[in-house]
Order: C-alpha cells, then structure tokens, then sequence
C-alpha cells in the first residue's frame, strides 16, 4: 500500500471516529479528526477537510432536540461575536504561531476537567451568561478560525451553566453550525480549498453523516451523569489534542 493510500485509510478511520463521537456527545468532531489529519496532513489542509462533514453532522442533533430552539435567542449576540471570531481565527491560522496559545489553552481545559470532574467549580449564572456570552463567543470563534475546533472554549461555557441535556445539545450545536458555516465560507475566501481538498471533505462528510445518525440513538440511552462524564473526558481530549499540536 503506497503512502497516499495509508493517509486515505487512516484519515478515513479517524473521521469515522470523530462521527461516532459527536453522534454520542454532541460535540468532539473536530476534536478527534483534525490532530490525526493534521499529523497526515498540514493543519490548514486538515481542517478544510474537517469543517465541512463537521458543519453537515451538526444538523442531526440540531433536528433532534429542535423544541429548544427558544433557549438560543438570548445568546444570539455570542453566535454573531463567534462568528466575527471566525475571520479573525482564519487570518490567526496563516499568519501567527500558535504554540504558547495552544500551551496555555490545553493546560487550561485539562484543570477545567479535572475540577470539574470534583465538583469544585461554581455553577455560571445566567446573569453571567448574558453578560459576558459575547466574549466568549468572539475567543471561541478566534480559536476555531485558528486551530479547526470552538469546542474547548464553548463546551466548557454551556457545561458550567448546568443545562438540561437537550438545551445543552442544542445550544452547542446551533453555536457550532454557525460557526462551521462561516469556516468554510472564510476558508473558500482565502484561498485554502482546492478541487481535490473540496473533494476530500465530501468524502468525509459522507462517511460522517451515517454514522452520526447511527450512534445518536446510543446517546439516548445514557443516564445524565454518564453523559456529563463522557463530555469531559470528550474535553480532556480536546486539551491533549491542543498540547500535541505543540511544535508540529
């Protein structure tokens, strides 16, 4: 099997992971597909290809638990400071070194999941969320245009505020699709897709969107606290994947 071959399989594999794993948590694509496809692959080259089935596999679970979809409107101002976020994270990405940024912000996730995991943490309020959703959103949008993934950022924010499994799901889900959408858009701007990467990252989506649909009826099935669990462990992913992009 020659070296283009190896990469197809291994990038295959990975994105099937990834799906299984947001079809699961809601969350967590990004999170799995991008490291192993930037090893493969150069990371602005591993997230085009990400982005795309990462959009498409948000819109199932959004289908899903679309009766919540009163609970976003009081975070619209942080989706539209996120999706400013996006511009200026893309330009971040071919422009500026990231390694301290993604130093500190893995060191910080895994803290964040070790508390968490104690119930140390104080839950946010929502006078909390109002206030400062909108800063939240503009880091989570600069992180994801940098570094393919809002997750650590956003799954943390919507963790602490202690919604019920539905709001939670579909709140990170409406922030992700907002987000991905303005990726790809900002990606196709800059001149980053090409022919053959626009072909790969239809491939994937074609692999993810089954397997999403299949692994969502596992995530009905597990009790409130095994899912906050899997979320963690889901994040403290998130923050070894950010710590072993360091020097690559």
């Amino acid at each position: 099997m020659d070296q283009i071959d190896f990469r197809l399989l291994i990038g295959a594999l990975a994105v099937l992971l990834a799906g299984a794993t947001k079809g699961i948590t809601g969350i967590g694509l990004p999170v799995v597909a991008t490291p192993i496809l930037a090893v493969l692959y150069d990371l602005p080259t591993a997230i085009a290809v990400a982005i795309l089935p990462t959009a498409l596999s948000d819109m199932p679970i959004l289908y899903t638990y679309r009766s919540e979809w009163r609970q976003a409107l009081r975070f619209i101002p942080m989706i539209v400071a996120g999706m400013a976020g996006i511009l200026i994270g893309t330009q971040i990405l071919l422009r500026v070194n990231q390694e301290l940024l993604k130093a500190a912000l893995g060191l910080g996730v895994l803290l964040f999941v070790v508390i968490s995991w104690f119930n140390l943490l104080p839950r946010l309020s929502d006078r909390f969320a109002t206030r400062w959703g909108a800063v939240v959103g503009l880091l989570a949008g600069i992180l994801q245009g940098a570094t393919g993934t809002s997750a650590p950022v956003i799954t943390v924010f919507f963790y602490q505020l202690h919604l019920p499994r539905a709001a939670f799901l579909f709140l990170i889900n409406i922030f992700f699709v907002m987000l991905d959408t303005i990726q790809v858009g900002s990606l196709i701007w800059v001149g980053v897709y090409t022919p053959k990467l626009l072909l790969l990252a239809f491939a994937a989506a074609a692999l993810v969107g089954p397997m999403v649909f299949l692994t969502l009826r596992l995530q009905k099935r597990i009790n409130e606290p095994l899912f906050r669990r899997i979320v963690l462990l889901v994040l403290a992913l998130s923050g070894l994947v950010l710590l072993s992009r360091i020097g690559s």
